[in-house]
């Protein structure tokens, strides 16, 4: 009896080993996709695109970069219905209607993308930066920042604190009234007084012949100004007695180079 038995058993080892093989679900032999991507004007060869193959859950199941002539090869893990999804950096994404693969199947494609129109981010100059480049320029150009930083006992009211008292100016000489140095500063038909007496007005760096700033001078258009009232050192450009007034035509006006 167990000579019997031993002898079913060997013969029936190989039987259940065969069967197994026989009743396993039939895996990847070979399925794939094998495909071209070319550029729908030009017909050139689309390099380094990213193909994927996704199933029907829409989960990818493999995926390929394009080489040199545009092709590239997709192999499935199993057969049945899949989507190719094409995406390169210029071009438009590329999505198909899906393949069906049966086991051992390759499917040879060609594919054709249309390049996306060049787009630049717009390149914003700022004019208001670029006017107060040429207005510190300008400034410079004429010695207003020489005079300040010699400390000729002079006020000096710069672009940041003439735009601190913007909101505030009505006439152009608003600006002046209450700065340190021209504590007497007054308006009449007379001009302006300083403790040095009556001064004398420059705008832009020319004598200007009126009793006031404002016959000519709009507030918005003030840039920068100096106060001179004699106290101390004598102003070798304006002399010791005197009002200077930078304005923003005159910067405009000012095309010379660096």
């Amino acid at each position: 009896m167990c000579a019997v038995t031993g002898r079913l058993s060997a013969l029936w080892h190989p039987f259940v080993a065969l069967l197994i093989v026989v009743t396993q679900p039939v895996q990847s032999a070979g399925q794939a996709i094998r495909g071209t991507i070319r550029d729908t004007v030009t017909n050139l060869a689309v390099t380094s695109a990213r193909v994927a193959m996704l199933d029907r859950p829409g989960d990818t199941v493999a995926t390929a970069i394009s080489g040199e002539a545009g092709t590239f090869l997709l192999r499935a893990p199993h057969w049945g219905t899949f989507v190719i999804s094409i995406r390169r950096l210029g071009y438009q994404p590329l999505v198909r209607p899906p393949v069906e693969l049966i086991p051992g199947d390759t499917v040879e494609i060609a594919y054709h993308m249309h390049r996306l129109p060049v787009s630049m981010e717009p390149v914003l100059v700022e004019a208001e930066a670029v006017a107060q480049l040429a207005h510190v320029r300008y400034l410079h150009r004429e010695g207003f920042y020489r005079r300040q930083t010699r400390s000729y006992a002079g006020r000096f009211l710069d672009p940041v604190a003439i735009e601190r008292r913007r909101d505030f100016a009505i006439r152009a000489d608003d600006y002046l009234i209450g700065q340190a140095h021209v504590t007497r500063l007054s308006r009449s038909r007379l001009g302006y007084r300083l403790r040095c007496g009556r001064p004398r007005l420059f705008v832009d760096g020319r004598l200007f012949i009126g009793d006031e700033l404002d016959q000519v001078l709009d507030p918005a258009d003030v840039l920068a100004m100096e106060i001179y009232d004699g106290s101390y050192m004598y102003i070798p450009d304006y002399g010791g007695c005197s009002i200077v007034v930078w304005t923003k035509s005159g910067a405009e006006e000012d095309v010379r180079p660096d």
